[in-house]
């Protein structure tokens, strides 16, 4: 069965004239790899492979999710060629289930968590964000983030991670949205909670900075498309 493919390069997308572009293929997968696509003998000349992240700012929901799935897709097809329980190898790339032993592999999702964390400022009582700069991203700032750990809940993995990384204490932390994050296959809840105690102190191997920043004084942000920034522009537009 033939269909309409798009085609992935580790998480980037193939695209002409800067938008995701499909190719009709003689397979029923809706993505394949680059190098399955060179041996296919599809003609990827008149376009580029663009990356996820600099796409995402100018996609809808549907085809975010859709470019999102297929990089997880093919990373997952990539990484999981042999059974994990008996090292049996897959008859079909898409298969999910072992020959041998007919043990069942799902793609997998890791779940992880962002949060605004925001108070009134101690002087004029405008509302502050707290906003921290990552090592591996410094033109930037951004929310507090991290991967849920085996037995927590996703509150107790935003409070641990708040606490781990700047040192403070917040109060209940409220569900904001989701986003699938294909980096490689995540899935990233978002929160907002209300700072409850503590200086910050960083978490020097993660951080360069973090600061409570005025919703009208924000420096570099995320860019729009991420869960960070829809938080951030959900905060900065209902206090505006």
């Amino acid at each position: 069965m033939a269909t309409w493919a798009w085609v992935i390069d580790g998480q980037s997308v193939y695209c002409q004239d800067g938008l995701p572009h499909r190719h009709f293929i003689p397979t029923d997968s809706t993505a394949i790899d680059h190098q399955s696509a060179l041996a296919l003998n599809i003609d990827l000349s008149a376009g580029e492979f663009i990356s996820y992240r600099m796409l995402v700012s100018s996609l809808d929901i549907h085809l975010a999710c859709q470019l999102s799935c297929a990089i997880q897709q093919i990373h997952h097809q990539n990484t999981h060629k042999y059974c994990s329980y008996c090292g049996t190898a897959f008859l079909t790339a898409t298969s999910h289930t072992c020959p041998n032993c007919h043990h069942h592999s799902y793609p997998i999702i890791s779940p992880c968590v962002i949060t605004a964390v925001i108070r009134p400022n101690p002087t004029t009582q405008k509302t502050q964000i707290l906003l921290a700069k990552h090592h591996r991203h410094t033109s930037i700032y951004s929310l507090i983030a991290g991967f849920v750990e085996m037995g927590e809940t996703l509150e107790m993995a935003v409070c641990r991670e708040v606490a781990e990384e700047v040192g403070i204490k917040i109060n209940t932390p409220n569900y904001s949205g989701s986003q699938a994050w294909p980096y490689p296959s995540n899935l990233m809840v978002g929160f907002v909670a209300r700072y409850h105690s503590g200086d910050i102190v960083l978490q020097a191997d993660e951080l360069a900075d973090a600061r409570f920043f005025d919703i009208d004084n924000l420096p570099a942000i995320a860019p729009k498309g991420t869960i960070a920034r829809k938080i951030i522009d959900k905060i900065c537009s209902s206090d505006g």
